[in-house]
């Protein structure tokens, strides 16, 4: 048992680097994971922690192991489409932004030519 958490903290680790280096993750999500698989990773490590998982699932055994196993699996999931809609996000508010320039770029020079148009047709 020491061994899978151990094993489990260093997979969520590199996962969670993994998936930031693609761009992915989001850092806040990379750091959460970071940290949880740091926490088991500590638990696999050091003795007194084991022990007290170990006694706090005995009774549940595999099934408690199963069920953590789909929660983490979920909640990855969870984070990398949180994570995808918020990059998404940004990125529609960086086209609003620009189109918005767009948008009044083109009424000021709608404007310009108004002018030079009634200035036009009042000198003739």
């Amino acid at each position: 048992m020491r061994l899978a958490l151990a094993v489990m903290g260093i997979l969520i680790i590199l996962a969670s680097f993994w998936f930031r280096a693609v761009r992915k993750l989001t850092v806040d999500f990379t750091v959460m994971w970071g940290i949880l698989g740091i926490l088991l990773l500590l638990a696999g490590i050091i003795t007194p922690l084991s022990v007290w998982i170990r006694e706090c699932f005995a009774g549940a055994g595999r099934a408690a192991a199963v069920f953590g196993m789909v929660c983490l699996a979920a909640g990855a999931q969870f984070s990398l489409t949180l994570s995808r809609l918020t990059v998404k996000n940004q990125e529609l508010a960086i086209e609003v932004s620009l189109l918005k320039q767009e948008n009044a770029r083109i009424l000021t020079e709608l404007e310009k030519d108004i002018r030079s148009k009634t200035k036009q047709d009042h000198e003739e």
